[in-house]
């Protein structure tokens, strides 16, 4: 039907590239953005090692190759998705069967056919335990790296109809994408939520110079500085900016203190979604 193959797979991972980072918490880095292999050259072989390698140095939580299919049988259609055998690391084919089932429910759902979620076992290749390797290379060398990897075969560029219904305009495509996308962040529960801003009582540098034991453990790090902040810092009462002193707040504000009692977080966030707003003063 006229497609490239290459060009389709890049615009349903844009696609779903941009619907997975409308959820929260979400990083999604892609193998190639262009039409030249991720390793800038070389055989097939060297490029699809070098794809397992981004996905093991960006510490991946899944890798997802996506793929159009072809048959000399016109009548061949739908979607299909590949996903790591149980030989060794096994965990891998927990995840990414389970994360293949979610997606492929996606893709059913817009009117695919369903060729199911499917294994395939390499004809000789062992991994290092003497075990029969997975036949795809990405699936294979993502598991030698305890990387779940999947490949999603979303229709079949032979068919009249799937190319008709999905792959011949953007509109297709998108659909296909936030497919992928959609399954992925169901497996992994994920949610579109705003992110909370916590800029009115957290101050990266101030936070980090007050306490030498934070300074020692992040320098100027002022990612890890939040993330202490959110997950130990709030429960802890420690004071995250010169705006905002949770133990002031409490013994200013009764109506705070018989609501929340000793949970100190509830303080820090009700400052940061009412009380600043309010004209509440959040300082000694």
């Amino acid at each position: 039907n006229g497609f490239v193959e290459a060009q389709l797979n890049l615009k349903i991972a844009q696609y779903c590239k941009a619907e997975l980072e409308e959820y929260y918490g979400v990083t999604v880095y892609m193998t190639r953005d262009s039409a030249s292999c991720p390793n800038g050259g070389g055989n097939n072989k060297s490029c699809l090692q070098r794809r397992a390698d981004i996905a093991r140095d960006m510490g991946a939580n899944l890798f997802v190759s996506l793929h159009n299919n072809y048959s000399s049988a016109s009548s061949a259609s739908g979607a299909e998705i590949w996903y790591p055998n149980q030989n060794y690391n096994p965990w891998t084919s927990q995840v990414g069967g389970s994360a293949a089932s979610k997606i492929l429910e996606q893709l059913t759902s817009l009117g695919l056919h369903n060729r199911g979620t499917q294994i395939r076992n390499a004809n000789e290749d062992k991994y290092p335990d003497g075990s029969a390797a997975d036949y795809y290379a990405v699936i294979r060398h993502c598991k030698e790296y305890g990387i779940p990897g999947i490949i999603v075969e979303h229709a079949f560029m032979s068919n009249s109809s799937d190319a008709a219904n999905f792959l011949s305009n953007d509109e297709g495509l998108k659909k296909l994408g936030v497919a992928d996308a959609t399954g992925i962040a169901q497996y992994y529960g994920l949610k579109k939520e705003t992110p909370v801003d916590y800029s009115a009582v957290f101050d990266a540098a101030y936070y980090a110079n007050r306490y030498p034991d934070l300074k020692a453990a992040f320098g100027d790090d002022a990612q890890k500085a939040l993330v202490h902040f959110v997950e130990h810092g709030m429960s802890e009462g420690r004071q995250g900016s010169a705006e905002f002193n949770v133990a002031a707040y409490r013994a200013r504000y009764a109506d705070l203190s018989n609501a929340y009692g000793d949970d100190l977080v509830k303080y820090y966030m009700h400052y940061i979604k009412a009380g600043k707003a309010e004209g509440r003063n959040g300082t000694d």
